[in-house]
């Protein structure tokens, strides 16, 4: 679709898909390009191949969707979608927003809100009733960013590290070859295993 950026005055070509996996390596820079993800993530050539496999578990699950938007071609942002049922709320669905990330060069011009805004009518589709998010405390621009859009923080989330990124990849695999689960099911109990550690979370309810 073709939008005009708010914020800048720039007209683009937007494109909003699900990622493939020839993404994935374009994706893993998108996720280092800031001050906390270059600490955390993996750039390194080959691919680490847990990108891959969570890539992988990521599109066998209808619940998840890993999404990227495309600017007259350009690979511009991301973005991570999850569904999940709850009891809570009368049994209502909820999307949990996460990895949002927007290239460097189009931060600040009005593509973030594009799309978080394309988030929410797609969580519509889904017909949750609200969606929710996180951003670490060290981010003031972003927490600004989401409750400039409506979003909430209603309550305090907490996590606790277990493990690091490699050994926690090993422990869920161990885990989930020891469950009576596979496929799609193997991906939704390892969501019920993590979730519970998010942080700092926002909340938009849908109407």
């Amino acid at each position: 679709m073709n939008v005009l950026l708010g914020l800048s005055g720039m007209r683009v070509n937007l494109n909003f898909r699900e990622a493939n996996e020839s993404d994935v390596p374009a994706l893993v820079d998108l996720l280092a390009d800031d001050v906390l993800g270059a600490k955390r993530e993996d750039t390194s050539i080959p691919l680490n191949p847990n990108y891959l496999d969570a890539f992988h578990s990521i599109d066998a699950d209808s619940n998840n969707e890993l999404t990227v938007v495309e600017s007259d071609g350009e690979l511009v942002g991301m973005l991570q979608l999850t569904f999940i049922p709850y009891l809570t709320h009368l049994g209502s669905w909820r999307c949990l927003i996460e990895g949002v990330r927007i290239a460097n060069t189009y931060r600040g011009k009005g593509l973030g809100t594009e799309f978080i805004n394309w988030a929410i009518k797609r969580a519509k589709e889904r017909r949750c009733s609200i969606v929710q998010l996180k951003s670490d405390k060290q981010r003031p621009d972003a927490i600004r960013f989401y409750e400039s859009l409506g979003f909430k923080a209603t309550y305090e989330g907490f996590k606790l590290k277990l493990y690091s990124a490699n050994k926690r990849i090993q422990l869920t695999a161990s885990l989930l070859a020891s469950l009576p689960v596979a496929g799609a099911d193997a991906w939704r109990w390892q969501n019920l295993i993590w979730l519970p550690c998010l942080t700092g979370f926002f909340k938009y309810k849908i109407d």
